[in-house]
């Protein structure tokens, strides 16, 4: 077992006789750590590479040692590929600042040296790797190369993309991680589907928003197969209407097994112009309808609300300034995304912080997120990116031509 530690040693040195002479099985994690090692310059001509060439020749590659759990089993003959889950040392040598850890940009995946990298200074993240943007856009390469994959992680679930999220995702959820999970699931049913047969991912503190949010698509795709009386009411979710609303039908059939959805529902019919079944359940008039059926292009909606509130003394006023549900003044029109005109081109500098437009996306069930900054870099040319050196900062009203 000693010997992969042995081995990774080498890789760091270069001590390439070395470790030919351990004998052990071609590790993905002692390839990605003798890659990271290789100086500058001499690719191709140092131990490091020699030791990376020798693992990547081989036929299979094995995924032996764990820098998650800190362990390494070498009767696990799994075949793997790099794939970014390797603490190597340039990543070590980031380090948090004990006094303001909740801000730090390091995230705290691994922790070899068992001292959750606290130090009395904080160190810049890991810079990007050159190419990665074009990550975002094509098909992954079997070998990640060098990089922190947490923006690809988070882009992954954001478009709901079952394959690259699968791979990519670590065992622990990164920074902002469930909030493009929601985004995912509303936008892609394929990817709500494999969500919900791998719910053991969703647990905690987010178990509510998922389940939420899983219920809310399949409604959406009018499959009410996961709606019954024995729903738990946590599970229930209130924005049932976008990216797409369900068919009148089913949003009786919903009515009549959950009763206590008849605002989400008739909310929906607003957007749907669903009139007959509107009528029908007879919604009370509140703030949160009102204001969806002020953005309604129909102003019976408005007009039914507004008279059935003055038959009886007024409107029953739920929005305040703290109010907890107060996403639910976002009427359909605000659920559009909003694009970015501005970006920085080293995504890294920002993981681990809480500024991925959070309060600029739009709200699924209370959960916001908004990527478009990534979108945009992935849009403009190369040419473009290029002439923003590595660690450049476009804004929109630089409206220059390249």
């Amino acid at each position: 077992m000693l010997k992969y530690n042995i081995g990774r040693g080498c890789a760091v040195a270069g001590y390439h006789n070395l470790y030919k002479e351990l004998n052990i099985l071609p590790d993905v994690h002692i390839a990605e750590e003798a890659r990271d090692n290789i100086p500058e310059g001499l690719e191709g001509q140092c131990g490091q590479s020699t030791i990376y060439n020798l693992i990547m020749s081989s036929e299979k590659k094995f995924d032996i040692m764990n820098d998650y759990s800190c362990t390494v089993n070498s009767d696990n003959r799994k075949t793997a590929f790099l794939n970014g889950d390797t603490a190597v040392v340039s990543w070590l040598k980031l380090r948090r600042n004990l006094r303001d850890m909740s801000s730090s940009n390091k995230p705290a995946y691994f922790n070899l040296c068992e001292d959750e990298d606290v130090d009395e200074f904080e160190t810049d993240a890991m810079p990007s790797v050159e190419g990665l943007i074009p990550l975002f856009y094509n098909p992954l390469p079997v070998d990640l190369p060098t990089t922190n994959k947490d923006i690809l992680i988070l882009m992954a679930a954001y478009h709901g993309n079952v394959d690259r999220y699968f791979r990519l995702r670590r065992p622990m959820r990164v920074h902002g991680e469930f909030r493009c999970v929601i985004r995912g699931i509303y936008h892609n049913p394929i990817f709500a589907k494999w969500c919900s047969l791998h719910t053991e991912l969703f647990q905690g503190d987010i178990k509510y928003n998922i389940q939420q949010a899983l219920n809310a698509r399949f409604i959406m795709n009018n499959d009410l197969s996961h709606i019954t009386s024995k729903t738990s009411a946590n599970d229930i979710p209130y924005f049932i209407c976008y990216p797409a609303v369900p068919s009148p039908s089913t949003l009786e059939e919903l009515y009549r097994r959950r009763p206590e959805m008849k605002e989400a529902i008739a909310r929906t019919c607003i957007i749907a112009d669903y009139r007959p079944l509107f009528e029908k359940i007879d919604p009370e008039p509140d703030t949160y309808l009102r204001r969806e059926a002020t953005h309604s292009g129909q102003k019976f909606y408005l007009e039914f609300l507004k008279e059935k509130a003055d038959a009886r003394g007024g409107w029953i006023e739920r929005y305040e300034r703290f109010d907890p549900h107060e996403w639910k003044m976002n009427a359909r029109r605000d659920m559009w995304d909003k694009t970015a005109d501005s970006f920085r081109k080293n995504f890294h500098d920002r993981t681990g912080q809480d500024d991925w437009g959070w309060a600029y996306g739009g709200s699924f069930n209370g959960v916001r997120v908004n990527m478009s900054e990534v979108e945009l870099a992935c849009s403009v040319t190369q040419e473009f990116l290029d002439s923003l050196g590595e660690y450049g900062r476009w804004e929109g009203f630089e409206q220059r031509e390249y």
